[in-house]
């Protein structure tokens, strides 16, 4: 009985997922809660989000009903028709780069910075140069820096999850686990016809 369920559940989410790929506001509101949901709750300092270049507008509009909540958004690379897109949570994101930890690491990459808006210039700069995403930007997803460095000297991971945890590997499990609780609300939410607005109280 509990695998039947399980299946019905599979079918019911795959249908609500092809419904709004049907309707462009619909998809768009998918997309972003399913890659940024936890950021626009304002719970993770920023998410990354990949669209082709002809949604980036619809994209973009949706993501101005949230500037009231100090959410924001910076586009950094146009890729094969597709656009990258750092969406984030200003005040969360400013605590993260002003962290002396953070400034440290940072500033072995050459970043110089007062701000967040510095900060994201120096990034789009690095990606302009290399045209790729560098592995420093897991700060301004909320990545520890300690991890970002376990990462770039490919040591051996304790955990993977959101990212790749090779130090705090109990804390990296509690914020795991409060993004699934998050990120999973607001798309069980979303496909049971809601939208983004109306889970968040935005008009």
């Amino acid at each position: 009985m509990k695998r039947m369920e399980g299946a019905e559940n599979v079918k019911y989410a795959a249908h609500a997922v092809t419904s709004m790929a049907e309707d462009p506001a619909r998809w768009t509101d998918y997309q972003l809660g399913l890659h940024c949901g936890i950021t626009l709750a304002g719970i993770k300092a920023g998410s990354l989000v990949c669209v082709p270049a002809r949604d980036t507008g619809r994209l973009c509009g949706a993501l101005k009903k949230f500037s009231a909540r100090g959410i924001e958004y910076a586009p950094l690379r146009l890729c094969n028709g597709r656009v990258g897109i750092l969406v984030y949570a200003k005040s969360k994101l400013e605590s993260v780069l002003k962290e002396e930890r953070v400034k440290s690491f940072l500033g072995e990459f050459g970043y110089k910075y007062d701000g967040v808006e510095e900060a994201i210039a120096a990034l789009r700069t690095k990606i302009a140069l290399n045209n790729d995403f560098p592995h420093e930007i897991g700060i301004f997803l909320g990545y520890p820096p300690e991890d970002v460095r376990g990462f770039l000297e490919r040591r051996q991971a304790k955990l993977t999850g959101y990212w790749r945890v090779y130090d705090d590997e109990e804390r990296a499990r509690k914020i795991f686990l409060r993004y699934d609780k998050c990120g999973s609300c607001i798309c069980k939410r979303l496909m049971q016809g809601e939208t983004l607005g109306q889970i968040f109280n935005i008009k």
